[in-house]
């Protein structure tokens, strides 16, 4: 390990010493960001790996945050298949009903109770359609469930 022999020295990225002191046993080196200008703590042994004080990270993360934010989310239903076969679809055995659900952004819709296996599969193709189309157009959460009551899908069926 290279180890600083004087204040004021500078590594490959730019970083100057300003202080140094010892804290259990340590050297803590006091430096100056070459980006920002800050003055933060290192200790002495990472100093020449070290590039920025952490504002760059900190810079490439918001923006990072920013557009994951910005991106529409969708949760796919990629679960494994039920018992039924049909994704979205179980069958409740005490009721000889089959149950449907949707996700949409993150957030599970109860589609109802049906009697048969097609009819319960007819609703959740079609609500995977409405669901396809507010991802498109990066509709919220409340405005697919309400496409979803205005066609009908919501409510139990025989």
């Amino acid at each position: 390990m290279k180890y600083i022999s004087h204040i004021s020295e500078t590594n490959e990225y730019g970083i100057i010493v300003v202080d140094q002191k010892k804290l259990n046993n340590r050297t803590y080196l006091t430096c100056k960001c070459s980006l920002c200008g800050k003055l933060f703590d290192i200790r002495q042994d990472t100093f020449h790996k070290r590039k920025h004080c952490g504002c760059a990270g900190k810079k490439k993360m918001s923006e990072e945050r920013k557009w994951q934010q910005m991106k529409p989310k969708i949760q796919l239903d990629y679960s494994l298949p039920t018992t039924t076969g049909v994704y979205g679809v179980s069958y409740d055995s005490s009721r000889d009903k089959y149950i449907v659900y949707i996700r949409y952004r993150n957030k599970r819709l109860f589609l109802g109770r049906y009697d048969s296996l097609s009819t319960a599969e007819n609703v959740r193709n079609n609500a995977v359609k409405i669901r396809l189309y507010c991802f498109e157009n990066n509709l919220s959460y409340e405005y697919f469930r309400e496409l979803v009551r205005e066609n009908n899908l919501f409510f139990d069926k025989k």
